[in-house]
């Protein structure tokens, strides 16, 4: 089965050996249109014929590459293209003079719902409710449990001690892990309280528990707002301890964060369970 390109190109070089009529031009151009659409139509015909001279539809200067992309893009959909048939046209851009670089930079301006290609969390992406990444403003260096501690030149020796101390006496048993903060490079015990898939957080109910406690809460998103896996939501309520004398208290902040998240719960669920049915 032969590509979209490939029948643009045929019918470029056709349309210039026999000097076909505008005709026979438009009619190509429709067909084209109809059955792949009129983004990726338009992206094939301005990279067979940059100047525009045959088709009409010229290439913008600098945009050679993402016209490629966005055809790749719509091809990958229109064949159900696997990833390492994705990963091999890439490579082909490489082949034609693309830097890697500036393909990486391309992706997420073509494809930024990751329906087709892959590439790592931008800085500027949001979770779900439009939430900051997880991903964007920690780093982790444990599990929940104290295991697969990682070393990291950021969290010092006597906090990692402490931390497997209270561990192993329950203190700090499923309540959150060792994580870096990103910006600051600090590193410190991340309090987390996940909140059901349904729960949106409220602001009001944050700057309590900053009150009560002297400490910064916020919510985050462990998953990109397009990810297929969320299942509606993915979130976490999180506090960051880098005092190890505050290490004791983790139980009781997680429990005052969970009792937000269950009075969120139970208000966001009566409130849905009230709205008229239209």
């Amino acid at each position: 089965m032969s590509t979209l390109l490939q029948d643009v190109k045929n019918f470029h070089e056709r349309a210039m050996f026999y000097n076909l009529s505008r005709g026979d031009i438009q009619a190509a151009v429709t067909s084209w249109q109809q059955e792949h659409g009129k983004v990726a139509a338009q992206v094939a015909m301005s990279t067979v014929d940059a100047s525009g001279e045959i088709f009409g539809f010229p290439a913008k200067s600098g945009d050679t590459l993402k016209a490629k992309m966005v055809l790749l893009f719509e091809q990958a959909k229109l064949y159900n293209l696997t990833p390492e048939e994705v990963q091999d046209k890439l490579l082909e851009l490489v082949v034609d003079g693309h830097g890697p670089d500036e393909i990486r930079g391309m992706l997420p301006v073509v494809d930024p719902g990751r329906l087709v290609f892959t590439y790592p969390i931008q800085p500027s992406e949001k979770g779900v409710h439009g939430l900051d990444l997880w991903a964007n403003r920690y780093d982790n260096f444990s599990d929940t449990y104290g295991h697969h501690l990682i070393h990291s030149e950021h969290i010092s020796r006597a906090f990692v001690e402490a931390c497997e101390q209270l561990w192993q006496e329950g203190v700090l048993y499923d309540h959150g892990g060792l994580s870096v903060d990103k910006a600051s490079l600090q590193g410190g015990y991340a309090i987390m309280v996940a909140l059901e898939a349904h729960v949106k957080p409220e602001g009001k109910d944050l700057a309590l528990l900053n009150t009560k406690h002297g400490m910064d809460f916020e919510c985050l998103s462990m998953v990109l707002k397009h990810d297929p896996k969320a299942f509606g939501a993915e979130v976490v309520m999180t506090t960051f301890i880098t005092d190890p004398s505050k290490l004791m208290l983790v139980p009781d902040i997680a429990q005052s964060m969970q009792d937000v998240a269950d009075r969120w719960a139970r208000h966001q669920l009566k409130v849905a369970d009230n709205t008229p049915t239209p």
